[in-house]
């Protein structure tokens, strides 16, 4: 009478499935290296960037967790990548594999596995029809398995480019602000560093995006493209400095720039002076910081940019918001609100002052009757509380920098 085992394993596939993955768990360190050197055969980058052993390595860790799993009958269902597995996918991503690794070796590697386990059923599996069985049952696991470790190493390898990114924008950024604010000496060693030429001449930009919810804004290196379009630049620098924000610089070939329309991108702007070497990088820098305070003061906000050659004084003034609506409303009084009345004396006042104080001159430009523009004056003086030859530069400038911020200053 047959021994109840031998009986068992006559007749159940999954029993001779994992007597079959047991036969092999002593050979997956070679079968895991012949994987390897099979991928490595159709995938000649592996070597290239240096790869092989962590490959050699991944390979023997994979193996040897598939047949152990066979051999158990663990299900599927709880299957997990190991660390080990985990660890080794970071590292090809330093390494520089792309994630199209993972989708073109795993399939290389089971498929070999697959010829081993055929060839294993036919050595150590049952006679008859039932190791047919046996080897789709095995083929079936291990084509399951793939599915499985390639979704979760692919979601494991965007992570890891992610973190990446973050490290080395983080390390990017780190050394930009040293050259700003530390200049080195030596141009070359700095220009390394930052993949950019310090020796030339810069214009810095600094792009602030809008909120989420805000609308997509047209992506960074598009806006930074355009410009560099127009300036003529030859070489570009986007650093990102935090979720909104990316400071930018091109350096410029000699020339007059090229005629452009911006595009409608929700970025507001601010852009410095052109400069030269280490020093202009940065000081350009300090311009656009400077032009990117005034932009983010106009409203309503979106597709603003704001030079600082042209907003040179606003910057200035704009520095403290509070005193800046303080300055206005003390040298502007009643002529600085927003009722029809108010508006129409700053305009009047200002044709006046562009007039070089002519009445017949700013009457011309408002096309109006000198007379009209003498009566108005009057009664802008007795607002302002003396004559408006007095105190001209404070209030020509209050005057200009209503029009830059006005619908800003209560905001």
């Amino acid at each position: 009478m047959p021994h109840p085992v031998a009986m068992t394993l006559s007749t159940d596939p999954a029993a001779w499935v994992r007597r079959v993955a047991a036969a092999l768990l002593p050979d997956t360190h070679a079968i895991g290296g012949e994987v390897a050197r099979q991928i490595g055969a159709r995938m000649p980058e592996i070597a290239a960037f240096g790869a092989s052993e962590t490959v050699l390595t991944t390979c023997r860790a994979n193996t040897s967790g598939i047949f152990d799993y066979l051999s158990r009958g663990v299900p599927l269902e709880t299957f997990t990548p190991t660390e080990e597995v985990i660890t080794l996918t970071r590292l090809l991503v330093k390494q520089g594999l792309t994630g199209n690794f993972v989708f073109r070796a795993y399939p290389i590697g089971i498929q070999y596995l697959i010829e081993i386990w055929a060839d294993a059923v036919r050595d150590h599996g049952p006679p008859g029809p039932i190791a047919v069985d046996v080897v789709k049952t095995g083929a079936s696991y291990m084509m399951a398995w793939l599915d499985l470790i390639t979704a979760r190493l692919s979601e494991e390898h965007r992570r890891e480019l992610e973190r990446l990114a973050r490290e080395r924008s983080l390390s990017l950024v780190e050394a930009v602000r040293r050259v700003i604010d530390d200049p080195p000496t030596e141009a070359e060693a700095a220009s390394h560093r930052l993949g950019y030429p310090l020796k030339g001449r810069h214009v810095a930009m600094i792009l602030r995006e809008p909120p989420q919810g805000a609308g997509p804004p047209t992506p960074v290196e598009a806006i930074v493209q355009d410009w560099g379009e127009a300036l003529r630049a030859e070489h570009s620098l986007i650093v990102r400095v935090d979720a909104r924000t990316s400071w930018c610089w091109l350096s410029l070939r000699p020339g007059p720039p090229r005629p452009w329309r911006p595009r409608q991108s929700g970025i507001v702007a601010g852009i410095g002076r052109p400069a030269t070497g280490i020093a202009g990088f940065a000081s350009s820098h300090r311009d656009a910081a400077d032009a990117l305070r005034v932009a983010e003061r106009i409203l309503p906000p979106g597709d603003t940019v704001v030079s600082f050659e042209t907003a040179s004084m606003a910057a200035l003034c704009a520095a403290e918001p509070a005193r800046l609506s303080a300055f206005i409303g003390d040298e502007l009084g009643p002529l600085a609100g927003t009722g029809a009345a108010a508006r129409r004396g700053r305009e009047t006042l200002a044709a006046f002052y562009a007039a070089n104080c002519n009445f017949r001159s700013a009457a011309a430009a408002l096309g109006l009757h000198h007379n009209t523009i003498r009566y108005r004056l009057e009664q802008i003086e007795a607002q302002l509380g003396h004559p408006v030859g007095e105190r001209r530069l404070q209030t020509e400038l209050a005057l200009h920098l209503f029009a830059l911020f006005g619908a800003s200053l209560s905001a």
